[in-house]
């Protein structure tokens, strides 16, 4: 990472936060800051799956949380207790999923979930409005550690900047700057490819309260001197990245699912959370939004959220990985065709022309030839499955839901380090008639022992409502 800077006081722990995850993953240093290892040790690995047909909606998730690498000889360790769906409230057919970072600034995302319920209390006519007033409600939401509110942001710009040091390396200042200029522009045309998030900040904003912190990164690693037009290309960079989704590692979905009062078939929404910048929180809609009574193709869906690469090869048949892998491959294979044809065939003065044509000619054909492998995979695997997830009575989309889990619990345990994927699997189905019915749930409690519990918290609900 980066040796010690003078920081602006604020951006000190964060400096320190960024440095300490790389320092305990080589060495098992234990990480001394609270506040920082608080914040960067609650990263959740999980595997969750929502399964839709017209009847209900089934939510399943393990239970794994991954403490980061602050233990013995610096290995992670897996707690295998973590709750991540949660019943909204009484007055709601609506289930919550969490997958990512545990914290939002700090505080539980289970917190603030309930806090939500108890503060909104009311029922609501759809899904999605249950959602956008979550978004409205974290917004405006208190934060109490000042060290910890702009922790993501922090964090997402030391990683460009950091790309930037490794990419200003040369043999001599001018091939520094240069390749320096070349990353620059291309990872701006990436970033500017992806899609916009609900987040503005001001150019004046951000120069006021992050460029020095990149500059100073990047003034003590690379070679040369950062001239005003280069200050101003990397600062652009970053804000684009603020604005667009880009995450900083620490990110966390929110998912909710099930009926709102108007609505006869289950939706599905969810959103994005990832800290907040001077200018507010960062987030933005994910695009699996899903709303029953608008799909005419489908009657059922699975959705797998987090790590989705076992539920997706066993939806479609192969991994998402390999699908990309024989892209690449064919593409590869072809474009050397092509310029083993040009060399050969093609006079020199058409083999520029020669040469881009040839280049769109075999992109057009991987791309027809994956359409083709798509629509294949569509009759053989995904129809047939679907047309049977269409008819499935409440208890088979459940256990259902919970095998895809599981199988990716079993895959994590065989083929990583770490258990990422691990524990109990909650369950929960979620009906128009029956509202939320938990199918298999953990508790940290013996409810034998606390009979009063439920009655207990009837109590305070009527309170709170009075």
């Amino acid at each position: 990472m980066f040796p010690p800077l003078i920081l602006p006081a604020r951006a000190r722990v964060v400096w320190l936060a960024a440095k300490l995850v790389r320092i305990s993953s080589r060495s098992g240093k234990e990480v001394r800051s609270p506040h920082v290892r608080r914040r960067l040790d609650g990263r959740k690995m999980t595997a969750e799956i929502a399964i839709l047909n017209r009847s209900a909606i089934a939510l399943a998730a393990d239970s794994a949380v991954t403490i980061g690498a602050v233990g013995v000889n610096g290995h992670k360790r897996v707690w295998k207790s973590a709750n991540k769906i949660f019943s909204l409230s009484p007055e709601n057919d609506i289930g919550v999923m969490i997958f990512g970072s545990g914290d939002f600034c700090g505080i539980p995302w289970e917190t603030i979930l309930k806090l939500f319920a108890q503060q909104r209390n009311q029922r609501y006519d759809t899904v999605a409005k249950c959602k956008a007033d979550f978004v409205d409600f974290v917004i405006s939401f208190p934060v109490f550690d000042a060290q910890l509110e702009e922790l993501n942001s922090y964090l997402l710009l030391l990683g460009l900047a950091e790309d930037m040091c490794h990419a200003a390396k040369g043999p001599s200042k001018t091939e520094s700057k240069t390749a320096l200029l070349n990353h620059l522009k291309s990872r701006t045309a990436e970033i500017e490819g992806l899609d916009d998030i609900d987040h503005q900040i001001t150019s004046k904003v951000f120069d006021e309260s992050y460029s020095e912190l990149i500059y100073e990164a990047l003034r003590d690693k690379i070679s040369f001197v950062l001239s005003a037009s280069v200050k101003k290309s990397v600062s652009a960079l970053c804000r684009a990245a603020l604005l667009k989704t880009v995450t900083s590692n620490y990110e966390t979905g929110i998912v909710f699912g099930g009926f709102g009062k108007d609505e006869f078939f289950p939706c599905l929404s969810s959103v994005m959370f990832d800290g907040k910048t001077a200018s507010g929180a960062r987030w933005w809609g994910l695009p699996n939004e899903i709303t029953m009574d608008r799909w005419k193709e489908s009657t059922a869906f699975i959705q797998p959220f987090a790590q989705g690469d076992i539920a997706h090869f066993f939806i479609e048949g192969i991994e998402e990985g390999y699908i990309q892998f024989l892209s690449a491959t064919l593409l590869g294979a072809l474009s050397a065709n092509s310029k083993n044809i040009v060399k050969s065939y093609v006079p020199e003065d058409e083999k520029l022309v020669e040469s881009v044509l040839q280049e769109k000619e075999n992109e057009a054909a991987i791309a027809s030839i994956l359409e083709d492998f798509r629509e294949l995979r569509r009759k053989k695997i995904v129809s047939p499955m679907l047309n049977v997830v269409q008819n499935l009575p409440k208890e088979e989309m459940a256990a259902m839901a919970e095998s895809l889990v599981e199988v990716t619990s079993l895959r994590r345990r065989m083929d990583s380090d770490v258990e990422s994927v691990a524990g109990p699997v909650d369950v929960c189905v979620i009906s128009k008639g029956d509202g939320l019915v938990w199918i298999k749930r953990k508790h940290y409690f013996d409810a034998a022992k606390n009979s009063e519990f439920p009655a207990r918290r009837e109590k305070r609900r009527r309170h709170d409502q009075a």
